[in-house]
Order: structure tokens, then C-alpha cells, then sequence
């Protein structure tokens, strides 16, 4: 009986200790998704609501300044993509914090694919470092 429960548990450590190939954990973004990304170039050059600035350890976009949580690199048809879970200080009430999500998709050159969900992306260009 205790063979068999040994032989179990063995058996259940390896499929858990598993982790999908496509699939890579991080506390940062990547660098190559590091920068200022707008819908349109002209947005670059101010200070655009709509503009998304990606820093490795933080994200600026319309709900505040975020800090990294954990990012999640997927594989995907173009390329990686990146699921950023973020932590944001509050614009109303100081002190406080809510949570949010935050997906880049390359889509090859200076083009992302960013938003909130995967029903919400828009397609932004990098923003020419000043």
C-alpha cells in the first residue's frame, strides 16, 4: 500500500512540476517592450492620456502610475506577449490601491498591440526616445 502511494505521489510531482514550455514568469517587462507608446504619432510629443509608458518594473497609462506585480511572457502567432499584473495607486484617495492588468502584443517593428484585455487592444507605435 505504501509503495503504491509512493508510486502515486511521484507519479502527480512530476505532471505538477511540469510548467508549459510557452510560459515564463518575471518581475519585469522585457526590453524590448520598454518605452512610450501612442495611438498616433503626434500623441507622442505630449502628454496624452492615451499614451502607454512601459518601464521594466512599472506602467504609466490612464489609471495612474502601476508597479509590476508579475509579468507573464506567452508565446503567441507574431511573437511573445506580455500579461503584466499591476499594482496602482489610487488618483482619488491617496493611500489607496487597486489592481489591474495590462497585455502587450508585438506586432513586429514599433507596433504593440495594448491593452487591459485582450477585447480592449488597440494598436499603439513607439514613441521616438527624446
Amino acid at each position: 500500500m505504501l509503495c503504491l502511494l509512493v508510486l502515486a505521489a511521484t507519479a502527480l510531482l512530476s505532471v505538477i512540476s511540469a510548467a508549459p514550455a510557452d510560459e515564463v514568469h518575471r518581475s519585469t517587462f522585457a526590453a524590448t517592450v520598454v518605452g512610450t507608446w501612442a495611438l498616433k504619432a503626434e500623441n507622442c510629443a505630449s502628454a496624452d492620456k492615451s499614451n502607454v509608458t512601459i518601464a521594466s518594473d512599472k506602467f504609466i497609462d490612464a489609471d495612474g502610475t502601476c508597479t509590476v506585480d508579475t509579468v507573464v511572457e506567452r508565446a503567441g502567432q507574431s511573437g511573445p506577449y506580455y500579461a503584466a499584473r499591476g499594482r496602482c495607486a489610487d488618483a482619488v484617495q491617496p493611500g489607496k490601491f487597486h489592481a489591474t492588468n495590462l497585455i502587450v502584443r508585438s506586432l513586429g517593428g514599433d507596433k504593440a498591440s495594448i491593452g487591459t484585455t485582450f477585447d480592449d487592444e488597440k494598436t499603439y507605435q513607439r514613441c521616438p526616445v527624446p
